[in-house]
C-alpha cells in the first residue's frame, strides 16, 4: 500500500513539475530510496530465478536424472523449502527490522541448497536400487549416509551465516536470516520428505538403471556349488 502511494504521488509530482520545460523534476528521500530498492529486488527476482534459474535448473535435472519425476522432485522440494521459509520470515519481521533483500537470498539460496541436498541423497538412492536392492533397503541405506552428509553440511552452511548477524548492518543481517532459515528449511525437507517421495515414486517413471530385479533375475541359470564357473548374472 505505501508502495502504491509513493508511485502515485511520484507521477503527480513529476507531471505538475514537468509542465514548465525550464524544471527537471527529481525525488529523493529514504521513502524514495527504500522504493527504488524494492523495486530493483523484484526486477532482479523475476529476471534472474524465476525467469532464468529455475528453468534453468530443471533442463539439468532433467538431462542428469533423464526422468521427468527424478528431474522434478528436487526442484519441486527446493520451491516448497522457498515458500516455508518465506513465510518464516514473515514471522521473524515482526519483530525484527528485514531488508527486502531477504527474498532475494531465499530464493538463490533455496534453489541452490533444496536442488543440491536433494542430488546427494537421490543419487544415492539411484545407486542401490541399480545394484539390486529393494526400495525400502536403498532408502534405509540412503538415509545412513547421504543424509547424514546433508545433515552435516547443512549445520555448517548455517553455521557459517550466523557469523552475518554479528555484522552491525540491516542489509547484511536480513541476508544471513534468510539464509539461515531456508538453509534449515532445506535440511529438513531433504532428510523427510525426500525419502518419501522416493519411495511413493513408481520405478518405471523414477529413472533407468533402478529396476527392483536381483542379480539373478532374468532367466540366467547358475551351475550347482562347488563349480568355479558361473554364466552371467550369477554370483
Amino acid at each position: 500500500a505505501r508502495a502504491r502511494r509513493l508511485r502515485r504521488r511520484d507521477r503527480f509530482l513529476r507531471a505538475r513539475l514537468d509542465e514548465d520545460p525550464a524544471v527537471e523534476a527529481a525525488m529523493t528521500g529514504e521513502l524514495t530510496i527504500d522504493e527504488d530498492f524494492s523495486r530493483l529486488s523484484e526486477e532482479d527476482l523475476q529476471n534472474g530465478e524465476l525467469f532464468f534459474g529455475a528453468p534453468a535448473a530443471l533442463i539439468v535435472l532433467l538431462l542428469v536424472f533423464g526422468t521427468v519425476v527424478a528431474g522434478v522432485i528436487p526442484l519441486v522440494l527446493a520451491l516448497l523449502a522457498i515458500v516455508v521459509a518465506l513465510g518464516l520470515t514473515a514471522v521473524v519481521g515482526q519483530a525484527f527490522e528485514l531488508s527486502v533483500f531477504v527474498t532475494n537470498m531465499i530464493f538463490g539460496m533455496g534453489l541452490a541448497l533444496g536442488i543440491d541436498y536433494s542430488l546427494f541423497i537421490l543419487s544415492r538412492f539411484r545407486e542401490e536400487r541399480s545394484q539390486g536392492r529393494d526400495k525400502l533397503d536403498a532408502i534405509e541405506t540412503a538415509g545412513a549416509t547421504a543424509s547424514r552428509a546433508v545433515l552435516f553440511s547443512g549445520a555448517a552452511f548455517v553455521l557459517a551465516m550466523t557469523g552475518l548477524e554479528l555484522v552491525p548492518n540491516t542489509i547484511m543481517r536480513s541476508l544471513a536470516t534468510g539464509a539461515i532459515l531456508v538453509g534449515i528449511v532445506s535440511v529438513v525437507a531433504a532428510l523427510t520428505l525426500l525419502l518419501g517421495a522416493s519411495a511413493a515414486a513408481a520405478d518405471p517413471d523414477f529413472g533407468p538403471g533402478n529396476s527392483s530385479k536381483g542379480p539373478n533375475d532374468g532367466g540366467a541359470k547358475c551351475h550347482p556349488p562347488g563349480q568355479t564357473e558361473f554364466e552371467p548374472g550369477c554370483k
